[in-house]
């Protein structure tokens, strides 16, 4: 069974910050909590998006493997939020990869 997160978990991301606490203890159970080891992808490039990421901790990479040599755009750590153009359009491809660059803990919203 996945595990659910803690209110107090979406205190660094930005979206949620404005919250009261109790109102981050009504949406923590909507996401469920994913841990992605070093050197593993949260999602390939060229996946279809399938859900809203929030790093909780760790750092993850965001590539391109177009060429077939990985191309390392933007380090997003905790407090990222990653997968979120599912919100306002149909689901799409992932356009890079999220690539683990440490043991990361990730809230998923699907």
């Amino acid at each position: 069974m996945a595990e659910s997160i803690k209110g107090t978990q979406l205190e660094k991301v930005d979206l949620f910050a404005d919250l009261s606490s109790e109102e981050r203890e009504l949406v923590a159970p909507f996401f469920q909590k994913q841990r992605v080891m070093s050197g593993h992808f949260l999602f390939e490039q060229g996946d279809t998006r399938t859900a809203v990421y929030l790093i909780l901790s760790g750092e993850l990479a965001l590539t391109d493997d177009t060429d077939g040599v990985r191309k390392h755009f933007v380090t997003c750590s905790a407090g990222s939020i990653l997968g979120e153009p599912l919100l306002v359009e149909d689901c799409g491809k992932h356009s890079l990869g999220g690539l683990a660059i440490c043991d990361s803990d990730v809230a998923v919203l699907t």
